[in-house]
This record gives structure tokens, sequence and C-alpha cells, in this order.
């Protein structure tokens, strides 16, 4: 477990034709969630018969800025961007047993997870408990971010 990746992101290219992801190991999704400026080497992608090397740039936690630059290893030159947003917006799942919801909340949907758990427990009338709500949540990012790709996608 201790290689596991703590955290799955996506992201698709402006004109649709590129999708990447990467898997973020513990190490550096701690330093990410904490601000601190981090660069990743992606899995790279193929594009009309050219291989391109893909770079994460995160800065400023989870609601600053993520670019994901571009380029080709023949010449060396990644500067073109794909991507500009948050990584909040291009994260797919959290994968951290060990996260707790306090930590969590800190970070992701403080808000919501806080009113889901006080209208979860009135709608069904019982106690949730953090893990159950976690999850519900999880799930629910998951189809929103899944919606809004394949709305795009559609336009």
């Amino acid at each position: 477990m201790k290689n596991e990746p703590a955290a799955f992101l996506s992201v698709v290219w402006p004109n649709g034709d590129v999708f990447v992801d990467i898997a973020v190991s513990r190490r550096n999704w701690s330093r990410i969630v904490r601000g601190q400026a981090v660069t990743i080497r992606g899995k790279g992608d193929w594009y009309e018969g050219r291989f391109f090397w893909d770079y994460w740039d995160f800065s400023d936690g989870l609601d600053g800025t993520l670019i994901v630059r571009y380029g080709s290893p023949k010449n060396g030159d990644y500067s073109g961007q794909g991507f500009i947003g948050t990584p909040r917006e291009a994260l797919m799942e959290v994968k951290s047993e060990r996260l707790n919801l306090d930590q969590w909340e800190a970070t992701h949907f403080a808000d919501t997870v806080r009113a889901w758990k006080k209208n979860l427990k009135r709608a069904i009338g019982c106690r949730l408990t953090d893990d159950d709500v976690y999850r519900i949540a999880q799930v629910a990012q998951e189809y929103e971010q899944f919606r809004t790709i394949k709305h795009t996608r559609a336009r």
C-alpha cells in the first residue's frame, strides 16, 4: 500500500483531441495539497504519429493553478499548454485510507460534506460514519466530472 497512488487526475485539451491522466504518489499529493510547487512528468501520449511528454505543474494547493504542458522529446521544447485550470478541476479520485474526514473536509467539499452528513442522517434516519460520507462524496464528484466531460465533448 505504501507505493499505491494517493490521487488520480485527468484533463482533456480544449479541442477535445487529447486526454491525459496521472497517478500521483502520496508524497507528491501531500505537497500539492499543502500548496507547494510540484512538477510531475506524465506517461506521455501519441498524437498524429508523434510522441509527446506531458508535464503537470501544480502550485498554490487544490484551488491554485494546474498547468499541463506538453512537448516532443526530440526538440526538448515543453512549452505547449494543453490545460490551464485548478487541481480540483482535474481531480478524479483520492485514494487515501489514512485520510480522515477532518483533513479531507479542509481541502475538499467542506460545506457540501457537512450538509450531506446532516441531510442524509435526516433522510435515512440513521447515523453515517465519516467513511460513508467520504465515499458518497467521492462518487458524487466522479459523476459530476463525468457529466462535465461528457457535456464538454458534446459541444
